[in-house]
This record gives C-alpha cells, sequence and structure tokens, in this order.
C-alpha cells in the first residue's frame, strides 16, 4: 500500500520532531518521498504557535489501522499527549495523518484508492479539502495525485485554497 502522509508540529524544535517523525516511519515502511516544509498558521484553536507542515510517500505492508497505531506511537514518542484530555487541533509537538491510500502506485487512477470509514480511522481524510497546509505539500509530492472522492486533481483543490497563510521554507534536509 501507499499512504501519503501529512506532518506538522508547533512545539519545541518543530524541524527535530519532523526529522524524528520521518526517520521514525522507516519502522513502518519504505519512505519514497518528502515534501518541501511550509510554515502555516494554526486552524480551528488560532491562538497556538505556527505549525511547520509537510507531506511524505510511505510504501508500507501494513494495513492502515495498523499503520495509524504505529504513527500514534511514534507521536507520543515526540511528547504528544494522545490522552482524552488533550486538546483537539491544539499544539503539539508532532502530529501525523493519514491523507490517503492507494493500492498501487498509480496517484492518477482513483480506482486503487483505499477507502475506510472507522470511528478511528477515514480514508482519504475527511478534511483535505479544507487545508491548504496539506494539499500544497501534497501537489510538490505528486502533482499528478487525485481526490478520490471527487476525482480532482490536488494541485486544482490547492489552487482554491491558496488563499489560507502558507510560506514555503525549503527541504527538512535544511534546517
Amino acid at each position: 500500500m501507499f499512504v501519503y502522509l501529512g506532518l506538522g508540529s508547533n512545539l519545541g524544535d518543530r524541524a527535530a520532531h519532523l526529522r524524528a517523525g520521518i526517520s521514525a516511519l522507516k519502522a513502518l515502511g519504505t519512505v519514497l518521498a518528502l515534501s518541501p516544509v511550509y510554515a502555516s498558521a494554526p486552524m480551528y484553536i488560532t491562538e497556538q504557535p505556527e505549525f511547520l507542515n509537510m507531506a511524505a510517500l510511505l510504501e508500507t505492508q501494513l494495513s492502515a489501522p495498523d499503520l495509524l497505531a504505529g504513527c500514534k506511537r511514534i507521536e507520543h514518542a515526540e511528547g504528544r499527549d494522545l490522552s482524552s484530555a488533550a486538546q483537539r487541533n491544539g499544539p503539539r509537538p508532532l502530529d501525523i495523518d493519514l491523507l490517503l491510500a492507494l493500492a498501487t502506485h498509480e496517484p492518477d487512477n482513483a480506482q486503487v484508492a483505499v477507502r475506510l470509514a472507522t470511528p478511528a480511522l477515514v480514508l482519504p481524510h475527511p478534511r483535505l479539502r479544507e487545508r491548504a497546509f496539506v494539499l500544497v505539500p501534497l501537489c510538490d509530492l505528486e502533482p499528478t495525485l487525485i481526490d478520490p472522492r471527487t476525482g480532482e486533481a490536488i494541485c486544482t483543490l490547492a489552487d482554491a485554497v491558496r488563499d489560507q497563510p502558507l510560506r514555503k521554507l525549503g527541504d527538512l534536509a535544511d534546517f
């Protein structure tokens, strides 16, 4: 399975958290590609520090629920509070979201998209279309990728949210 992940951090050494997250993902599969890093304003709860965001493409043999569990372990190892007392959409050292999954690496073929709807995980990610900090890095990572729900190109969706504050900073290796 080929999974597009969104990574973000807005606490502590944000670049170090992203690097640690990418490094830890290698235990869950093969990291095939990384987008540039972007700085973005927080959404939903705006009174918190600015985020660093990026996307990654991971090839894995894990099921989507097992991959999610692995990502949660990585987040926790980086200091994220995953308890029920944690503030949803609040500040966090590392966040890893499963955005889209494909059974085969055919980013322009909606027929190979993995679709899942459980209480813990929905694929494709339900808020994918509203977030520039997700869409723009995905467009950089895979320009031919389409939204399997609508058949629209991810880059077209990214153009529709370009009014959201987002600054391209460069490659993670440059931080």
